[in-house]
C-alpha cells in the first residue's frame, strides 16, 4: 500500500512538472509573438491623415466602419483616392460610399481589398478607376506597380483567408517579393529603426482620423492650360491592357456578378487619359455589359463642367475642386 502511494505520488509529481514546463512554454511562445506583434507594427511605415495620401488611415478606417453600412464602394490608384469624396457624395446624394483607392493600386490589390471588403460589406455598386488596367512605367514592374505601394495597401489588411492568397499571388507573379517578409514584416522593415519617429508609437490615436473615409483632399492648382479632352471617334487605335491586370479586372468583374453587385468603370481626367485608352475600355465594357465613364471624353467632360487648369493638382490628380 505505501508502494501504491509513492508511486502516484510520483506520478502526480511528474505531471505537475511537466505541466508546469508546458506552461512556460506556452508563456514564452506567447511573449515571443506579442514582441513580434508589437516590432511589426512599429516598424511598418504609417500614412496618415496629415500626409497627402493617407493610405494606413484609408484602410485602418475601413474596418471601423459599421458592418453592411456601405453602398458604394472605389477602387483605383491615387487618382481616385483624390477624385472621389465620400462626404460630398453623402450630402449631395445621400450615398454612403468609402474610397479604398490607394496610390499605384494595380488590379491585382484592387481585388484582393474587394474580396476583403465583401467580408464587412454589402455594396451595391462598386467604382474601379481604369488607369492601372494598363502598363504603367512602360510595364517595367511585375506587377504594374512597385513593391512599396503595393505593401502599403496589402500591410494594412487584416489576417484572414483573403490576404493569404493575395501574398501568394504577389509573390508568384514577383519573385523579387517573399511570403515571409508579409508574414513578419520586421524582415523587410528592420532598416526603420533608425527612422522611427513619433507617428509610429502614437498609431493608435492617429488610426482614429478616419473621417474623410478613404479620399485626400489636395488644395493646389495645376495650371495646366494645354489639356485638351479627346472626341470619340477621332481615332480607332487601340492600347491594350497589361494582360495580367485585365485577369484581375476579369476577375473583378465575376466577383461583383456573383455578389449582384452594379460594376462602374471610370477614368478621371488625367494628360494620360488618352483615347487609345478609352476604345480599349470601351470595348471591354462592352463585351461584360459593364457601364464605362471616361471624363478625358470632350461630352462628358464639358457635361460637368470641368476646367482642368483650375480643378487639377497636376497632371493626373483632381484638386478638391476637381472632385466636387
Amino acid at each position: 500500500m505505501v508502494l501504491m502511494r509513492k508511486t502516484l505520488f510520483t506520478e502526480v509529481f511528474k505531471m505537475s512538472r511537466n505541466m508546469r514546463f508546458a506552461l512556460k512554454i506556452v508563456a514564452f511562445l506567447v511573449l515571443i509573438v506579442t514582441v513580434l506583434n508589437i516590432t511589426n507594427t512599429v516598424l511598418c511605415p504609417k500614412y496618415f491623415y496629415n500626409q497627402d495620401w493617407p493610405t494606413t488611415s484609408t484602410f485602418a478606417g475601413f474596418y471601423d466602419m459599421e458592418e453592411n453600412s456601405i453602398d458604394v464602394l472605389f477602387f483605383g490608384s491615387s487618382h481616385c483616392v483624390s477624385a472621389f469624396s465620400p462626404q460630398e457624395i453623402y450630402e449631395n446624394y445621400g450615398l454612403r460610399s468609402y474610397n479604398l483607392a490607394s496610390e499605384q493600386q494595380n488590379m491585382l490589390v484592387s481585388y484582393y481589398w474587394l474580396k476583403e471588403a465583401l467580408r464587412f460589406q454589402t455594396p451595391k455598386v462598386v467604382v474601379v478607376d481604369t488607369y492601372f488596367a494598363f502598363p504603367f512605367m512602360g510595364g517595367s514592374y511585375a506587377l504594374n506597380s512597385d513593391e512599396p505601394t503595393i505593401r502599403k495597401a496589402i500591410d494594412a489588411m487584416h489576417w484572414s483567408r483573403v490576404k493569404v492568397d493575395a501574398v501568394h499571388d504577389i509573390c508568384e507573379y514577383d519573385s523579387q517579393q517573399s511570403k515571409m517578409s508579409y508574414y513578419f514584416k520586421n524582415i523587410r522593415f528592420h532598416t526603420r529603426w533608425l527612422g522611427l519617429n513619433e507617428e509610429d508609437f502614437t498609431y493608435p490615436e492617429m488610426y482614429a482620423h478616419t473621417e474623410l473615409k478613404g479620399y485626400s483632399m489636395l488644395s493646389n492648382h495645376g495650371n495646366n492650360e494645354t489639356y485638351i479632352p479627346f472626341e470619340k471617334g477621332s481615332s480607332d487605335s487601340y492600347l491594350y491592357m497589361e494582360p495580367l491586370m485585365q485577369l484581375y479586372l476579369d476577375k473583378i468583374v465575376e466577383t461583383c456578378k456573383e455578389n449582384n453587385i452594379k460594376l462602374i468603370l471610370v477614368k478621371t481626367p488625367t494628360t494620360d487619359g488618352i483615347i487609345e485608352r478609352y476604345n480599349t475600355t470601351c470595348e471591354y465594357a462592352l463585351q461584360n455589359g459593364i457601364e464605362y465613364y471616361d471624363f478625358n471624353e470632350k461630352e462628358l467632360y464639358d457635361e460637368i463642367s470641368y476646367d482642368y487648369a483650375a480643378d487639377n493638382q497636376d497632371d493626373s490628380h483632381a484638386n478638391l475642386w476637381g472632385g466636387k
